[in-house]
């Protein structure tokens, strides 16, 4: 699959979230989500 350059900075911040959620369950990888959300939508628009 080929992933846009912008979509890189995005999938290294989500990493550590997704590996967080299998030790500890899906809640907190929720609330990381949620609060990477203004730094994931800063990576797609370029702001």
């Amino acid at each position: 699959m080929h992933v846009p350059k912008q979509a890189a900075p995005v999938q290294r911040t989500l990493a550590p979230v997704t590996r967080s959620s299998e030790n500890s369950g899906v809640e907190p990888s929720i609330l990381g989500l949620i609060e990477l959300l203004p730094m994931i939508l800063r990576a797609f628009t370029g702001v």
